[in-house]
């Protein structure tokens, strides 16, 4: 059965708690305020009943992808707000700083990233309130991004390339 994402509507929006998340992010990207940009993408599924009692997987919804300039902290939790506002929709901010001429589509390849500033691990499985036990390490943060769903991250103490945290990101997957 395909397991439901959630809503906007289901938990709060911390406003408050997007700003700081936001300010820390933009904080570990600033090596790159003058050559790169951030990316924060809205994905959503829009779940029937028939999908539900069928399990047939759900329709994806058009993500949208927002790009914002580094330093630009209000921008970002406007743009993060309001996709979180969606219904049906999850928001990601991405720990990547990626090329400031970066095309706004959802293809990026690894050569468009820039640095990476962390990992996220993203349990959203059947599985998922099981997150702890499956982790090799205690994040740094846990957020619930919709109900029972869990985003753990990691941070770097400064920028990586993306080479250099591949082996660790496909680990993290596992």
């Amino acid at each position: 059965m395909t397991p439901d994402i959630g809503s906007a509507a289901e938990l709060p929006i911390d406003v408050d708690g997007i700003r700081a998340y936001s300010e820390m992010v933009h904080s570990l990207a600033a090596p790159f305020t003058d050559n790169g940009k951030l990316v924060i993408c809205g994905f959503g599924e829009a779940l029937n009943y028939c999908n539900q009692i069928q399990g047939k997987p759900a329709q994806k919804l058009r993500p949208e992808i927002r790009h914002v300039y580094i330093g630009d902290i209000e921008k970002t939790v406007d743009q993060i707000v309001s996709l979180a506002r969606k219904a049906r929709y999850n928001a990601y901010f991405s720990l990547s700083v990626y090329r400031d001429d970066l095309r706004p589509t959802l293809r990026e390849n690894t050569e468009d990233i820039r640095a990476v500033l962390g990992l996220v691990a993203d349990f959203d499985d059947s599985n998922s309130s099981r997150w702890s036990e499956r982790l090799p390490l205690k994040p740094q943060l846990v957020l619930e991004t919709s109900r029972s769903r869990f985003q753990a991250f990691y941070f770097f103490e400064q920028p990586q390339q993306p080479a250099a945290v591949e082996p660790i990101a496909r680990k993290l997957k596992e």
